[in-house]
């Protein structure tokens, strides 16, 4: 995506969404949200990107491997070669200034956007997911994060050096709470995000300007100030000048809900069922 106001020779912002769509399958849906930002001047002039998975899901699939790894090598992988190919083909220019490097994603497209900034600061710093896979789902098993991206609030956060990492999460609070396929405590995606947005509070905010927030159905989350009040953004802002974003839970307002429920007694029942399942069939 290269919006009508980018200027050619110029060193863009740049955007990387994971889970882009298929060849020739165009996401219309980002393109409009785009132009609109763009055009009101609420963000700069952007480009995306938008890499498709490798298919199929969790441990034993590309899509897995790619998203779910532990490690620097998808980072790498698109700093090193998707991103000059983008420049060349395309006749773009994408800054090398951290701050204006993004990366965001879905479930395991949010972890794989949050690992790889955890592992190359130096070239991507703002980080936004929706209901990110930050849960054991790392495949193949590596001893050194034997918890995959649960570990990030478990271990990793909390014992590491404090890094220049702007992280928005989102989750809904009817995701996928799934605690007994794995049995290893670490599968419930809301109960990961709202870790998420703890740790920061608990260590210093080693990673700064965290806000989590669950979303009821159809709604949107405002903007947040440093102060977790809701702010209309203003015009002409750049994404040097960005504001903080909350740290731990937002404010209640209207459409926003602060604590995630609990599992109902309906979810509790299919967890029940499937687990009789998995007995049966000696899983």
């Amino acid at each position: 995506y290269i919006p009508e106001q980018y200027v050619p020779g110029t060193a863009a912002p740049l955007l990387v969404t994971h889970d882009g769509p298929a060849f020739g399958k165009p996401d219309q849906n980002m393109v409009r949200i785009l132009d609109n930002l763009i055009a009101q001047k609420r963000i700069p002039a952007l480009i995306m990107v938008q890499i498709a998975n490798g298919g199929g899901d969790a441990q034993g699939h590309e899509r897995g491997k790619e998203y779910d790894t532990m490690s620097g090598l998808y980072a790498e992988y698109i700093q090193h070669e998707v991103l000059p190919v983008v420049e060349k083909k395309l006749g773009v220019k994408f800054t090398t200034d951290p701050e204006g490097r993004a990366t965001m994603g879905t479930s395991s497209g949010g972890s794989a956007a949050l690992i790889m900034a955890w592992y190359h600061p130096e070239w991507f710093r703002r980080v936004l997911t929706l209901s990110g896979t930050f849960v054991n789902q790392q495949w193949p098993f590596d001893p050194k994060t034997p918890g995959g991206a649960w570990d990030f609030h478990e271990t990793l956060i909390p014992q590491s050096e404090r890094k220049p990492i702007r992280l928005y999460m989102a989750v809904g609070d009817r995701d996928n709470y799934n605690p007994n396929v794995m049995r290893d405590g670490m599968h419930d995606w809301v109960e990961a995000n709202h870790r998420m947005a703890k740790v920061p509070s608990t260590t210093s905010a080693r990673i700064p300007a965290t806000a989590s927030v669950t979303l009821a159905p159809s709604s949107c989350p405002p903007p947040w100030n440093g102060s977790g009040r809701a702010t209309r953004p203003s015009k002409g802002r750049s994404h040097e000048k960005l504001p903080a974003l909350a740290v731990g839970r937002p404010p209640a307002g209207p459409g926003v809900r602060p604590q995630a429920r609990r599992p109902t007694a309906d979810r509790l029942a299919a967890d029940r069922r499937r687990d009789r399942f998995h007995r049966q069939a000696g899983i």
